[in-house]
């Protein structure tokens, strides 16, 4: 795995994962999950206290990795579990997962309200990495939340994309020169903005 692939933020940085099954005579995944968890990314002073981790640490960790820091909370290490086509599922012991298609986020759980799923189309340059020059002016996603008393909320909005700048960002000990690229949502009733790092050539977020 290259040292861009390594790589992990908020955002999420998705990676293509060899897993073997799990055998039945063996540890369970998340015995195995537990074990990479606890040995790479915990003090023995303190093995439950949040901090940075470093370079060192990440590249120990034979899965990739994504870092989210839900809202009033302290950070998650997720850790690529599964592999469905396209989709990779991230999930820590406590069962907080996401899942990733492309640099896009397609299903949550524990982190916040639940995100059942999103319908993306096939031109949408955040799920299927294509080069900037190649991104289309307008899209539309919609996005359904698993929400008490409101099962099946699904919010329909139309997406516009504006790069903004060209910048030199550090992940975790290694900088990269990327473009920033907002995304503008909205529909009637709401507006939300996304904020991308992106390769431009590639379209790798």
């Amino acid at each position: 795995m290259s040292p861009r692939r390594r790589a992990w933020t908020g955002l999420a940085l998705a990676a293509a994962l060899a897993l073997g099954a799990c055998s039945s005579s063996g540890p369970t995944i998340f015995q195995r999950l537990g074990t990479t968890v606890r040995d790479t990314l915990t003090r023995p002073e303190a093995p439950a206290a949040p901090r940075e981790r470093t370079r060192e640490e990440l590249n120990a960790i034979p899965y990739a990795t994504i870092g989210v820091r839900p809202p009033g909370r302290g950070r998650a290490i997720l850790i690529g579990l599964v592999q469905n086509g396209d989709y990779v599922d991230y999930r820590d012991t406590v069962n907080r997962s996401i899942r990733m298609l492309g640099g896009a986020v397609a299903a949550t759980e524990g982190l916040f309200y639940d995100l059942q799923g999103v319908r993306y189309d096939t031109d949408d340059p955040v799920a299927h990495p294509t080069p900037l020059e190649d991104w289309p002016d307008q899209l539309y996603r919609s996005y359904q939340f698993n929400i008490r008393e409101a099962e099946g909320f699904i919010v329909t909005v139309s997406c516009a994309y504006q790069p903004v700048a060209r910048e030199t960002i550090e992940i975790v000990e290694i900088s990269f020169d990327l473009m920033r690229v907002t995304e503008t949502c909205s529909n009637q009733r709401r507006q939300f903005t996304n904020t991308y790092w992106v390769e431009p050539d590639t379209g790798f977020i």
